[in-house]
């Protein structure tokens, strides 16, 4: 397959900082938002290299990306923002009675796969593509779910393969078999385009865990990781609060101040969500001293071109963003 972990630093100081952008390959946004942020941090936030180290993930997942990606891009490569704005907003209304349907139990085809054109064959890897064709066989899908692709190459969710709580997670995933809302219709408890969490813990299958795994422990056991984000898409929301039986008092501490430090300049919501068996919910409680949450960038929905639909208002956003991490540094520095 492809994979290949890439990871960019900035700044040389003694404290570090982790960013991570598209876990799950359809969240296109979280990469052009990383992006914005290393522009902001070369140009015109430079006093921050001296104190900090950023190491940068932009693409988590870049098979993912690859299926999805190569199947948006064709048909969006020759709009001006002003056409990608009003075909985003369709892509929105489409996807968003997907989510009503499915509320209400209706079993019908996905309206979302009606904008766009799709094929396998736009993915220039061959190997890739003839493991993707053989999930979607196998998961009874057609190309068109090719752009919401979220999984890596292999078919399993990279967030869903956590150490944390795996079992429950799998147990779960095979009791329900398929996704909910608007992934009705995607298998979960097989290899597939969405959610399905692997066989084991560290899944030889998922090595883009393996590799985070090593690489975040490198920078932690340099005893000064600060921060460490990753980052999603859709929701506007905020995902920090550790599983308190788990966590000792002071890290529930240190990630609480920091999910009020970043929501004060972003407006999101932080959820304390009751399931907690995602990727980033095993360096909750393991990395102490650490700020550590997930953000889901965008309060527009509709991965992977829904966010586009108001490319102001996304613009605010990214600024908001990047001002938070530099704030909740800030505030970090002065405990």
């Amino acid at each position: 397959m492809v994979f290949l972990l890439i990871i960019t630093k900035y700044g040389n100081g003694n404290k570090d900082v982790i960013l991570i952008a598209a876990t799950h390959g359809c969240e296109l946004v979280t990469i052009t938002f990383l992006l914005e942020f290393i522009y902001t941090i070369i140009n015109e936030n430079g006093k921050y290299l001296d104190e900090y180290s950023f190491h940068i993930i932009p693409i988590l997942n870049p098979e993912g990306y690859i299926i999805s990606s190569s199947n948006v891009i064709p048909n969006i490569k020759n709009m001006d923002l002003i056409s990608l704005q009003d075909y985003s907003k369709k892509y929105v209304k489409l996807y968003d009675q997907d989510d009503l349907n499915a509320e209400k139990g209706l079993k019908c085809e996905k309206l979302y796969k009606q904008l766009m054109t799709t094929s396998s064959e736009n993915i220039s890897y061959s190997n890739l593509r003839c493991n993707v064709e053989k999930i979607l066989t196998e998961c009874k899908l057609d190309n068109k779910v090719l752009p919401i692709w979220s999984s890596n190459g292999i078919g399993i969710d990279i967030n869903a393969n956590s150490i944390h709580e795996f079992k429950n997670m799998k147990e779960l995933k095979d009791k329900n078999k398929y996704g909910k809302l608007r992934y009705n219709d995607i298998p979960v408890d097989i290899p597939s385009p969405h959610g399905y969490p692997g066989d084991e813990i560290f899944d030889k299958r998922c090595p883009e865990n393996i590799a985070l795994y090593n690489f975040v422990n490198k920078i932690y056991n340099n005893k000064n990781l600060k921060l460490f984000i990753s980052y999603h898409s859709t929701g506007a929301e905020i995902y920090g609060y550790p599983n308190i039986k788990l966590t000792t008092k002071n890290q529930f501490d240190t990630i609480t101040n920091g999910l009020k430090y970043y929501s004060k300049l972003t407006n999101y919501t932080p959820i304390n969500e009751n399931v907690k068996y995602g990727v980033m919910d095993y360096y909750r409680i393991s990395l102490e001293n650490t700020v550590t949450l997930t953000v889901e960038l965008s309060k527009l929905n509709g991965n992977p071109i829904g966010p586009f639909s108001n490319i102001q208002s996304l613009n605010k956003e990214f600024i908001d963003n990047i001002n938070s991490i530099f704030y909740t540094l800030d505030c970090i520095s002065k405990k």
